[in-house]
């Protein structure tokens, strides 16, 4: 039997890690709190009574299996269409393939059933079978608008047939990365650079003040400095050093250090918030305030929430949102779903204006990823962008040009540059005619859903001669708006650093943005069999690479030069997935070394 550790008593009941290096010194969570750490008496497992512990729950399980098929029973009986079902036979071989191929294990204690179906897509192939096993099926409607399994209507399955793109790559080297063990905070230390200082932290609280917090509001700037003001150690307060580190984060020009620098520095900051967001679990009010949070979502507010604290929220939420999908792409996991609609973002009194206009901007997008369409595009296609098959109606496809254009028709007049949001020429032309920064933001963050919508449906899969002309036509037209998009993605960032009445920081942060989500639509844009379209997407990429070392900064005396002469075969990466962390992680900014390297393969 596999020895298992016990956890202490204050551990257990705080339900948290219990982490123990020696078995006669207390654990590392009660040597931090300074808790007395009691471990039980007995706290080695007897191997017999592991084994009747284990032999009960298998009862357990077993008698829960025995209600569940009897209330399964039961509803298939009472359900209206039971005759009509009942007429529905399948031939005995089918039901017996289907039955065998699940397996049925108990490991540990727990009891698992593998179906080998991990996804919508791979249920079609027995919609039959379920159909006539599920007694569920009377409460399915057969009329509903959005039902993809209607017999009408022509399913589509699409998926990324080569590279495909950087998301699934990058967890890899993320899995690959977790596994290393963090650096301590004295090897982060930098020489020279007294990262506790009061007046570096002062600096940074105005560089963000004055260059970011303009075009975002995630932060009431004279609620937090008079917060600030009274903190004896600012960096154990959680937003504070979540704040310097966002700042060193970024490419901000007032920054004076060099890039090795600033990301020791961001290393740095970042230890720090992760302590203090740990320690919040550890705190019984800090723990009872982030419960009420979580359960938030779970019930309709009982009146309109206004003050900062809300404001703020609602902004972060949307943020959040925005990030954890990101992160599920990266992390190669099924989309999360989030409750909507968001939160409503109010602007608060004291702000700037060019802060409400902005937040107006985030507001509006909100709207935009409400929209049940949208909402239903986003979860199939996070499908694609994680190495899966999603699997869409023809219809949905034939709808997605009109509901775009119908969409960017209702952009709020102040905002809108172009009636047409397919015409590049005209688009063109209202971007260089345009001094409205909120303007160019808000076509922007259209574009790149656009981007992303379509360039996910570039590789549908063939599964029968008859369909091959529609596939065909359904290719040709994503490849033709998606390389619209891009080119106009593009030249609005080109745009936006021609404009004198942006901080050039807060500039080269959105473009940034947008080329984190741009290069991967790109790279799926290079796997077109049209050699003329590959051409126009490797200069594409070759601009966004461009872009992207001018923005960061880095400089080749920045390099020790014995790193430049190490030469890595991306082609092994591409393929396989396999990096080399130690080697990246020595240069200031791993992602666009590696980018770089990449690009010599598209190029």
């Amino acid at each position: 039997m596999k020895n298992r550790h016990t956890p202490c008593t204050e551990c257990r009941k705080q339900r948290r890690k219990c982490i123990q290096i020696s078995p006669d010194q207390p654990c590392l969570r009660c040597q931090k709190l300074d808790k007395i750490c009691a471990r039980p008496e007995n706290c080695a497992l007897d191997p017999n009574n592991e084994v009747e512990c284990l032999n009960q729950e298998v009862n357990e399980l077993n008698q829960a299996i025995q209600r569940m098929e009897h209330e399964l029973k039961t509803l298939g009986i009472k359900s209206p269409l039971y005759i009509k079902n009942n007429t529905m036979t399948l031939p005995r071989s089918t039901i017996e393939n289907l039955f065998y191929n699940w397996k049925i294990k108990i490991n540990n204690g727990y009891f698992t059933i593998d179906t080998g179906i991990k996804y919508i897509s791979d249920l079609l192939p027995h919609y039959t079978s379920i159909e006539y096993l599920s007694p569920m099926t009377s409460y399915s409607s057969s009329s509903s608008e959005d039902s993809w399994s209607d017999g009408g209507s022509i399913l589509i399955r699409f998926k990324s047939q080569e590279y495909g793109g950087f998301y699934g790559l990058t967890g890899k080297m993320l899995t690959k990365w977790i596994k290393k063990r963090m650096l301590g905070q004295q090897a982060l230390l930098i020489n020279h650079i007294p990262c506790g200082s009061r007046m570096l932290l002062d600096r940074l609280v105005d560089i963000y003040f004055n260059c970011h917090n303009l075009y975002c509001g995630w932060l009431h700037e004279s609620s937090f400095r008079k917060r600030y003001s009274q903190l004896k150690e600012p960096l154990d307060d959680l937003i504070c050093a979540s704040l310097c580190c966002y700042v060193c984060a970024t490419p901000c020009d007032h920054l004076d250090f060099n890039a090795y620098q600033r990301r020791d520095m961001c290393d740095y900051f970042y230890l720090k918030a992760k302590e203090k967001l740990v320690d919040q679990f550890d705190e019984p009010d800090k723990r009872l305030e982030n419960i009420c949070l979580d359960l938030r979502s779970e019930y309709e507010a009982a009146k309109v929430q206004t003050g900062i604290d809300y404001a703020l929220f609602a902004r972060h939420f949307s943020v959040a949102y925005c990030l954890r999908i990101t992160l599920d792409c990266v992390v190669n996991k099924p989309i999360t779903r989030q409750p909507i609609p968001f939160p409503v973002m109010n602007t608060l009194p004291d702000e700037l204006e060019e802060t409400k206009d902005f937040i107006r901007v985030m507001t509006w997008v909100n709207h935009l990823y409400e929209e049940p369409f949208v909402d239903m595009l986003v979860e199939q296609i996070h499908l694609i962008l994680i190495g899966s098959t999603c699997t869409i109606s023809f219809e949905t496809v034939a709808r997605m040009d009109q509901f775009l254009l119908d969409f960017g028709k209702n952009i709020p007049s102040e905002w809108r540059l172009c009636d047409n949001v397919f015409d590049e020429a005209k688009c063109r032309k209202a971007l260089d005619q345009t001094t409205n920064p909120v303007a160019i933001h808000a076509f922007l963050h259209f574009a790149v859903l656009i981007v992303i919508l379509y360039v996910t449906i570039l590789q549908p899969v063939s599964v029968n001669d008859e369909n091959d002309l529609l596939l065909q036509h359904i290719q040709r037209n994503a490849l033709e708006k998606s390389l619209k998009m891009s080119r106009l993605l593009l030249y609005g960032v080109q745009r936006l650093f021609k404009l004198k009445t942006l901080s050039p920081c807060h500039v080269k942060l959105t473009s940034m943005i947008i080329m984190l989500y741009l290069v991967d639509p790109i790279v799926l844009q290079c796997s077109s069999p049209i050699k003329s379209s590959v051409l126009e997407a490797q200069k594409m990429f070759q601009k966004c690479l461009d872009i992207i070392c001018n923005i960061r900064g880095i400089q080749r005396e920045d390099t020790p030069p014995q790193l430049l002469a190490e030469k890595k075969d991306i082609k092994d990466f591409i393929h396989n997935g396999s990096v080399d962390i130690d080697y990246y992680d020595r240069f200031p900014d791993p992602w666009c070394a590696l980018l770089h390297d990449v690009s010599q393969f598209f190029i």
